[in-house]
């Protein structure tokens, strides 16, 4: 209530204030910081740890992480800090101690040597000794702080940096270890109060620094990506940064996932053998295999010996990154070496009959091998060919052996047999030279060399048998080989119809360093010489030439030119050994026309396709074959597993970002991870890392339009005689949020063919078909899935989806819980379509085909078998379908709406509404709409506009003649 007003006598002599328009004068930072290196190094220590603590900093966190690197490795960083320390305790010194330190001090500088911490701590204990108790205990304390600058760096400048990391990354693993541990931030925070209920001042700066958990993570990753963990003396992992990394890989909160895996990946990095270290075991390997010693002549060489190299071929690790070097070896016994390793290694999924060598003093060293390819011999050699033997021997087991294909006793095994042959040269120069003398190998014209060794060493290991389909890249389906025909005798026929186009040529090529050409450029000019060669090489029968270029520091790259393709690029296998091709499965591409797109990391094979059906349906296939190389110390191969597949999880993502950019209409991409080696493992401890994929790149995989990931290894759980189990783990999420994780094994059915034999219950998508089987092309509904995703939403007839997982996490949160004897149901939820039936002019319960609704809304009757009600619970959802003129209300919109809410209502159930629409749809009928006239200002210039809409008198007459009632006028 108003007591009274005031009036002012003179309100012009008010003074009001005003908006401040000037310039604020420049401050400084609160407190005042020097510009030597130990004052930069303190301002960006402290800054950096205010940002680990949860607060703001007014310098990125990558800028202030490189300044600090920067300053530790600054060699005047220890003297400045000793001198800063040494004036503050000047007057509190002994006048002998100080002197002695400072004498100390200036003869290091003077000399150039490093920081003598060892020789001043001696100083000062020595100093210490000399004095009484009493005294001794005084001064300690007065000297404590030059005592704490010397024992950091005791060790050194290396070890002080190390120290200053170790101490930011526990600082982390502090605020975090207690939210990591909890199962929300709920629990986090009751934990952290019940441990610091007498220090409340903890818990809010643990809150603080864990709010900023996203910042301090990115911190945390750029430190694990720049710390030296390796201890350059010994080799090994450094015990201290050991401790941390552990520390950090046991932090399990989701807020935390991507630090510890990479803390996980870090320590797999750092046990694997450094490459120089791997290049000198393989050095001691190959010069064994090639060296003896002769009584009264020393050391002479020979010929490789299989048993020294054995080791090298049979490894499940990686070899081919430190074999590379040695094609090109001074010695040329050691390239021999190399070329057989390499070659083993190449075809080790082949059955090799023999392998010969060119020891021609003036000329490069070649090999040659004859073997058999799966198709040729239907896998019924392997075990019977041992290490010693020949042709001959070869000729009897074929004549006894139950064949697939009549095989006559008497034939020529040399029909069955292939030819390659391979040399490494040091230039292009010289490659042309001697091109005609690595040709002459193939068909016998290079026996006179010497001697050669037939043998087919180790088949017994590494049969065909105990693999999986020695290939979808081989396999049409029906066990033939993909581009090779059966003629009436049972003989194979190339697909150009000549069966004498066998035989395979390697050729590896040094390029150096400054070499300026790139990848298509070096295509082009070996296309060229390919060509000018194609006379030769179809007399020699050469099915394909595959040329390996070695480049220091890069990854090899591999060019492969068929006889089929007019001696032509594949390039759909560059950068891939063809002998290792076929585990890139690109048979299943079939459907779709494909083009390889190329990259920066050759380890990832990617591929644009069109479909064949519709060429609408465009997507990118991802093909990756891992190699790992040996750990050095014991490591978990679901750890390795995890780590390595997040690791080309990332690299996959980043390639499809910057083509996603080239190809933007791409949706259903498809991911292939093969691992090659074979595994000791359990294979269901892997499930559980699935979803730790789909938390970390979720976001991503849905934002690329990846719908489909398969990653395959091979399980051996006996003994290394047994055949390996190959595993395929699937992951299939079109929908975009309700991600499908199957598990399934290869095994032969009853005709001998490989299929997908589901692990799970219900069986998987894939159960029973065969491991061949092309990828299929969009589902219809899938372009409607992709329109309503680009909206940002989700397509209407996927919501049934999203309630059964809704349905499933319930059911999984109370098994968690540990309720006895709780059994979730086979089937959690059953939808049916509500339809508006004309005859009965009622709504009635469907099974209809989804993607079928004629207006833009849609309605079902749910039944939920949820733990609160698992005998079932009824409700009915409507939504809208915004794929349908954007998900507007209509006539037929509402009045569906309408119905299905009264059918709720009688029936008593509770209604759902899932609103994705953008408003009503007010207009005229189509039929109308066609038939209005504009009455323009100027029929010369539509842009006038128009005065008036109007219907002619013939087209009102045909309004009229409608039904009547169907239009009112």
């Amino acid at each position: 209530e108003v007591i009274g007003v005031l009036t002012l006598d003179d309100p012009s002599r008010v003074k009001h204030a005003k908006p401040f328009e000037g310039q604020l004068s420049a401050y400084g930072p609160p407190q005042a910081y020097g510009n030597k290196t130990h004052q930069l190094m303190r301002r960006s220590l402290t800054l950096l740890t205010n940002a680990l603590d949860g607060y703001d900093t007014p310098i990125p966190a990558a800028q202030l992480l490189q300044q600090i690197i920067e300053l530790l490795q600054k060699s005047e960083l220890p003297f400045l800090e000793i001198g800063e320390v040494l004036s503050a305790l000047n007057s509190r010194l002994p006048q002998r101690l100080s002197a002695a330190l400072h004498s100390e001090i200036s003869r290091a500088q003077q000399q150039g040597l490093g920081f003598p911490a060892r020789e001043l701590l001696a100083i000062v204990d020595t100093f210490l000794g000399n004095l009484s108790p009493a005294e001794s205990v005084t001064l300690s304390l007065t000297v404590d702080p030059i005592r704490q600058v010397l024992l950091s760096y005791q060790e050194g400048l290396a070890a002080h940096e190390r120290m200053v990391f170790i101490g930011l990354l526990q600082r982390y693993i502090e605020a975090e270890s207690v939210f990591s541990s909890a199962a929300n931030e709920e629990e986090g925070f009751f934990a952290l109060r019940d441990k610091n209920r007498e220090q409340p001042e903890r818990i809010v700066e643990a809150m603080i620094s864990h709010a900023g958990v996203a910042t301090k993570n990115k911190i945390v990753l750029a430190m694990l990506d720049v710390i030296h963990p390796v201890n350059p003396q010994t080799g090994a992992l450094d015990a201290r940064y050991e401790e941390v990394l552990k520390s950090l890989t046991e932090l399990s909160g989701r807020a935390t996932a991507k630090v510890a895996l990479k803390a996980r990946e870090v320590l797999l990095q750092c046990q694997v053998p450094s490459l120089e270290e791997r290049k000198r075991q393989m050095e001691h390997i190959l010069k064994s295999s090639i060296t003896e010693t002769v009584y009264g002549s020393g050391e002479e060489f020979r010929t490789p010996s299989y048993d020294a190299i054995r080791d090298l071929i049979v490894t499940n690790y990686y070899v081919f990154d430190v074999l590379q070097s040695f094609l090109y070896h001074q010695n040329p016994y050691i390239r021999l070496a190399a070329l057989e390793v390499y070659v083993r290694r190449a075809y080790h999924m082949y059955n090799l009959v023999d392998f010969d060598y060119l020891t021609e003093a003036t000329e490069p060293f070649m090999v040659h091998w004859r073997f058999i390819l799966q198709d040729d011999s239907s896998g019924m050699f392997a075990g019977s060919i041992g290490k010693n033997s020949s042709v001959s021997d070869l000729k009897r087991i074929m004549s006894v052996s139950d064949l697939n294909f009549a095989v006559d006793k008497d034939a020529d095994p040399e029909q069955y047999l292939r030819q390659g042959a391979m040399a490494s040269f040091d230039t292009f120069e010289q490659m042309e030279s001697y091109f005609e003398r690595l040709l002459g190998m193939i068909n016998g014209n290079g026996n006179e060399a010497p001697a050669s060794r037939p043998e087919s060493p180790g088949l017994a290991m590494r049969t065909l048998n105990r693999f999986a389909p020695m290939s979808a890249l081989t396999s049409n389906g029906n066990g033939q080989a993909a581009g090779l025909q059966r003629n009436s005798s049972g003989t194979s026929m190339s697909s150009r119809g000549n069966a004498r186009f066998g035989h395979v040529i390697n050729v590896a090529l040094q390029v150096p360093v400054d070499d300026p050409f790139d990848d298509d450029t070096w295509s082009e000019r070996l296309r060229e010489f390919t060509t000018s060669q194609a006379s030769a090489l179809r007399d020699c029968g050469i099915r394909r030439l595959t040329y390996v270029l070695q480049r220091s520091g890069q990854h090899p790259g591999t060019f492969t030119f068929r006889e089929n393709l007019d001696y032509a690029e594949d390039k759909t296998i560059r950068h891939i050994e063809p002998g290792l091709a076929y585990q890139l499965e690109l048979p299943r591409l079939s459907n779709f026309d494909i083009r390889p797109c190329f990259n920066d990391n050759r380890q990832l094979h990617i591929y644009h396709g069109i479909s064949k059906q519709n060429s609408a349906d465009s997507r990118f296939f991802v093909r990756v074959l891992v190699r790992p190389g040996r750990l050095s110390t014991p490591v978990a191969t679901v750890d390795y597993l995890i780590s390595e597949t997040d690791r080309l999880l990332n690299d996959i993502l980043d390639a499809l970002e910057i083509l996603s950019a080239e190809y933007p209409n791409c949706d259903c991409n498809h991911l292939f991870i093969s691992f090659l080696p074979i595994f000791n493992l359990d294979a269901s401890q892997f499930e559980p890392a699935y979803r730790g994929f789909l938390e970390r790149h979720g976001k991503r995989l849905f934002r690329l339009r990846v719908t489909a990931a398969e990653i395959r290894f091979l399980v051996q759980t006996g003994s290394e005689e047994d055949m390996p189990t190959p595993f395929r783990f699937c992951i299939f999420n079109k929908s975009g949020f309700v991600p499908k994780l199957e598990n399934y094994i290869e095994v032969r059915d009853s005709n001998g063919e490989w299929v997908f034999e589901s692990l799970d219950s219900p069986a998987g998508s894939y159960n029973g078909m065969l491991v061949s089987t092309p990828h299929q092309p969009k589902e219809w509904l899938q372009p409607r899935r992709y329109k309503a995703h680009v909206m940002g939403t989700t397509y209407v007839y996927d919501f049934p989806d999203l309630f059964q997982q809704a349905v499933s996490v319930q059911w999984a949160r109370v098994s968690k819980l540990g309720a006895a004897k709780v059994v979730p149901p086979k089937q959690m939820l059953v939808a049916r379509e509500l339809v508006w039936d004309e005859a009965s002019q009622s709504l009635t319960e469907s099974d209809r085909e989804p993607g079928r609704n004629a207006c833009g809304m849609v309605a079902w009757v749910l039944t939920m078998f949820t733990p609160e009600a698992p005998a079932g619970r009824r409700i009915v959802v409507i939504a809208n379908d915004i794929t349908f003129k954007i998900g507007s209300f209509g006539v037929e919109e509402d009045a569906l709406f309408f119905r299905a809410t009264q059918y709720a209502r009688e029936h008593g159930l509770p209604r759902v509404y899932l609103s994705a629409n953008s408003g009503a749809r007010i207009g005229l009928a189509e039929e109308v709409r066609e038939l209005f006239r504009a009455s323009w200002r100027d029929a010369a210039d539509p842009s006038q506009g128009f005065e008036y809409l109007y219907l002619t008198p013939e087209d009102y007459a045909k309004l009229e003649a409608r039904e009547e009632g169907k239009v009112r006028s």
